[in-house]
């Protein structure tokens, strides 16, 4: 394991099933954050076998994941929601976010896809107000 600390995110690389596995995640949050605040977490997926079948795009596998972190990266903040978690690794690429409203969320990451391809993503949402994914996250870490 090897533990980087680059502009307010650690990362972490661990071996997962003899591949190597990328977790970059938010240093501890500032403590004027109330967790209870943003109480959803929901988990953005790319499987790399997606992007075959329906979901060929023009351009490179990277210019697409460029294109959805520029419009997930908008939506970072205290008004919608806070990223956690990039992780990246065994045919999958994952982000985690807390949010505060996670309708008002999806509205917002709907309207950042506008006149764009569509993504080949699964978005799933779990109630979690005492953020029990991050505390694990910073637990690893240390």
């Amino acid at each position: 394991m090897s533990q980087d600390l680059k502009e307010g995110w650690l990362e972490v690389k661990r071996m997962v099933d003899e591949s190597s596995v990328s977790y970059r995640y938010r240093a501890p949050m500032a403590a004027d954050i109330r967790c209870s605040d943003y109480p959803t977490l929901v988990a953005v997926a790319w499987d790399f076998e997606d992007y075959e079948g329906p979901f060929k795009f023009e351009g490179s596998f990277q210019e697409h994941h460029d294109e959805l972190e520029a419009s997930l990266n908008g939506l970072d903040g205290e008004e919608n929601g806070f990223l956690i978690l990039v992780m990246t690794g065994v045919g999958i690429k994952e982000w985690l976010w807390y949010v505060r409203d996670f309708d008002d969320w999806m509205a917002k990451i709907n309207e950042s896809f506008s006149g764009k391809s569509v993504f080949p993503i699964r978005i799933s949402s779990y109630e979690e107000p005492e953020w029990g994914t991050y505390q694990k996250l910073i637990e690893m870490g240390e």
